[in-house]
């Protein structure tokens, strides 16, 4: 299972360009993780369980203002096939 934090933000403040923490939760063995903001790739990490918090899946990035698209990409094998597990629009 795989979860984007982000769906029940009530509130998301801050200045023009100031970067958010993005959260993902993963609870199964994968070959990473690869998050999208608005089409552009936030990287690709790995679960570390000992990485506090989220187990290392977490980003850093600034939010554009209105509408914003996160999507979540699970790589699931070494050959490099993606699954869309989640995404949300804030």
């Amino acid at each position: 299972m795989v979860r984007l934090y982000g769906h029940t933000w009530p509130v998301r403040w801050g200045a023009p360009d100031e970067k958010k923490m993005i959260r993902v939760f993963y609870f199964e063995l994968s070959r990473g993780q690869e998050v999208f903001l608005n089409g552009i790739s936030l990287g690709m990490k790995r679960r570390n369980p000992e990485d506090f918090p989220c187990a290392g899946l977490r980003w850093l990035a600034a939010f554009r203002k209105g509408r914003n698209e996160l999507r979540v990409f699970v790589a699931r094998s070494r050959g490099g096939s993606r699954e869309v597990i989640d995404n949300a629009e804030l």
